[in-house]
């Protein structure tokens, strides 16, 4: 039986199916209404996802032969599953073309969720509220006003922002928000926001900005100091044949380039920032790399040396 829905619940059956599938463990008919709240414009905040609506969405979703939504009882939440059906059943499958969804990669999300305790990743840093919130303000270009625990400083400081875009590095998040205080971009590890609210102002997001761009000569988030660290440098890096075959596989930033290989060096070359952080990255391929050009890159990786040996000495 194919079942035809009107488009607008398709869009909002593709919604529920997404965020039933991020939360595994099942949720109540409260936090779907949050979450459905948190996800409408300003003018509709106020209008509540009714129960009836809800159970009919149920219903649409399970005549669509994909999915189900089972209630768990004890507990009175909702879980999402797959239906199955016998090889030799003569009920025909019909996959619904939302146009918000890809169900055929959460079937198979769902079949990996039988391994999910064999398969282990590297765990992140907690930001999921701040980073709902976040999002929201984000999306309503709404003033954040936050509460940051700088690493070095026990007392911290409050101020408003206004919220650009979220980049996750080696498992934290961060926001990239305009400071008006200090009138310039500021960066924010979302982890050292114990408090973060929206406050009810707008304000416009510079027409030019684009956040591929801000990121694109960045190894990491930060985007240097000094005039020389927020130039683009060419940076040149030369690499034992081992560091070569992982930088191959997994290259250290989009612009990499290979410009000689030799029997037992390779050399690679790069479009950067010449930052702190960029000379940690490196620093961490220990004596597998060295840096050839530029010399403010090759300055910075000799003092980060000579710190480490006076820290363990002769």
């Amino acid at each position: 039986m194919v079942q035809t829905l009107p488009v607008m619940t398709k869009d909002k059956l593709g919604w529920l199916v997404m965020f039933l599938m991020s939360k595994p463990h099942g949720v109540t008919f409260h936090e779907i209404q949050e979450q459905w709240r948190k996800n409408l414009p300003d003018e509709k905040r106020n209008k509540e996802l009714q129960y009836r609506t809800f159970h009919n969405w149920c219903r649409y979703l399970e005549e669509g032969g994909q999915f189900y939504i089972e209630t768990n009882k004890k507990d009175n939440t909702y879980h999402l599953r797959k239906q199955e059906y016998a090889e030799d059943s003569n009920i025909k499958i019909n996959i619904i073309n939302y146009s918000l969804v890809d169900y055929e990669k959460i079937r198979r999300a769902m079949d990996n969720q039988m391994i999910h305790d064999r398969v282990v990743n590297e765990p992140q840093i907690e930001s999921e509220e701040n980073l709902d919130l976040i999002s929201t303000a984000m999306r309503d270009n709404k003033i954040l006003r936050i509460c940051y625990e700088k690493f070095g400083d026990d007392e911290g400081y409050e101020l408003e922002v206004h919220p650009y875009a979220l980049r996750l590095c080696q498992r934290r998040w961060y926001l990239l928000a305009w400071c008006p205080a200090r009138k310039g971009m500021r960066t924010y590890a979302i982890d050292r926001l114990p408090c973060c609210t929206i406050v009810n102002k707008k304000f416009k997001i510079k027409k030019d900005f684009d956040a591929a761009e801000y990121f694109k000569y960045c190894v990491g988030v930060f985007t240097g100091i000094t005039e020389e660290e927020k130039t683009p440098a060419y940076v040149v890096l030369k690499t034992t044949k081992r560091q070569a075959e992982y930088l191959h596989t997994l290259p250290l930033h989009h612009s990499q380039t290979v410009i000689a290989e030799e029997s037992e060096h390779t050399v690679f070359s790069y479009q950067l920032l010449p930052t702190d952080e960029l000379a940690s990255r490196i620093l961490a391929m220990g004596d597998q790399v060295e840096v050839v050009a530029p010399k403010i890159l090759r300055e910075k990786m000799k003092q980060k040396l000579m710190n480490i040996q006076q820290m363990y000495g002769e």
